[in-house]
């Protein structure tokens, strides 16, 4: 499974790299309609995140964006992210914001968090197995590790982002807007999973719609009881390479 790991980028074509970050911003700001219609559909992600707060107050999220979740949670201690770009961060937001990190390897191994999670950001990680493994050695006992992710690979998730996103991409720009999508995800729904089971013993996932994979268009991944055996021959082997 690992030998997969880490994916690496093809660059993108020049035209793309021209509007790269406008498109960054405008989907993160919601201010495009398609990203409007979009952040109404992600929202059903941060619900299923923020259902969870009952297990513990301090809270780790990996790939923080604009801080367009942390206003889902409520009762926490300790609000700490990792965001490895630089953000026109609303002030109100961050002073919500106990810590950032720039890299999860910044954290230090003795700070323990109650839930370590993220909202459409696996599927953009190079190295996928490592941030798994280093977020696992950062959950206290009991603690959760939380993914909402877009179902990438189902035949509902290919209609609505490569075609109906992709059309009116097309007409925008004049571009591609597959070649966009594969420089983003560079890993699917079930190398996502599969990495996750690695580490876990015990997975629940929940779908939007509630229906077959290919049907659905974003999934929830809940995962503890972490297999620490896997975790530290990870670690291992992975320092060797």
């Amino acid at each position: 499974m690992f030998d997969n790991f880490p994916k690496t980028r093809t660059p993108l074509p020049k035209k793309y790299r021209s509007i790269y970050l406008t498109l960054y911003s405008e989907n993160r700001n919601g201010r495009s309609i398609l990203a409007k219609v979009r952040s109404y559909l992600e929202s059903w992600m941060h619900i299923q995140v923020s259902k969870n707060r009952e297990n513990g107050n301090k809270l780790l999220e990996i790939g923080a964006g604009h801080l367009n979740h942390i206003n889902y949670e409520e009762g926490y201690e300790v609000y700490d992210i990792i965001e490895p770009l630089n953000q026109e961060w609303d002030s109100d937001l961050l002073a919500k914001v106990n810590h950032c990190y720039s890299s999860i390897s910044e954290i230090e191994s003795d700070l323990k968090y109650s839930r370590v999670f993220s909202i459409a950001v696996l599927e953009h990680i190079e190295d996928l197995p490592n941030l798994v493994a280093r977020s696992l050695l950062l959950l206290r006992e009991g603690g959760k590790f939380q993914a909402a992710i877009p179902c990438e690979g189902s035949f509902m998730w290919f209609f609505a982002s490569r075609l109906l996103v992709g059309l009116a991409f097309r007409l925008k720009y004049g571009l591609s807007y597959n070649t966009l999508m594969n420089y983003e995800h560079v890993n699917n729904y079930f190398e996502i999973v599969e990495v996750v089971n690695y580490f876990f013993e015990k997975v629940e996932i929940k779908k939007m719609p509630n229906m077959p994979f290919h049907l659905s268009l974003y999934a929830y991944i809940e995962a503890s009881d972490p297999r620490m055996d896997r975790v530290h021959k990870y670690s291992l082997d992975y320092e060797e390479r």
